[in-house]
């Protein structure tokens, strides 16, 4: 299910991606990577709401296990700072890599900014 998910997120069928991230959830309810991959999709079809959804769960998961979440979830209801820095009071301590690698995948996604807003 995941493996076809990626498939057409990849190729930008993101209905179909969707369609298969659904059905890996079913199996795996709590996958934060899953639920972050959604997020992601549904972002990029311009579902916000939905997408806040998805992104609130997996922050909810992430603090009821102590896990740092990742920035790249932030990104879509929050501004993202621009150091890991200025990061750390907000999401956790995280690698200068992570960092990178998560500001990346933001980037990638189109949701970044430049500062950080709590609501």
């Amino acid at each position: 299910m995941l493996t076809k998910a990626l498939g057409f997120n990849d190729i930008g069928r993101y209905y179909e991606a969707i369609k298969y991230y659904d059905k890996a959830l079913a199996k795996e309810p709590n996958a934060t990577d899953i639920l972050h991959n959604k997020g992601i999709v549904l972002t990029k079809l311009g579902k916000y709401n939905e997408a806040i959804i998805v992104f609130d769960k997996i922050i909810s998961l992430s603090r009821a296990s102590l896990q740092v979440v990742p920035s790249s979830v932030l990104t879509s209801t929050l501004d993202i700072p621009r150091s890991p820095a200025e990061a750390a009071p907000a999401i956790g301590t995280i690698s200068d890599d992570d960092y990178e690698e998560e500001r990346a995948i933001a980037l990638e996604a189109g949701s970044l900014t430049n500062k950080i807003t709590i609501r």
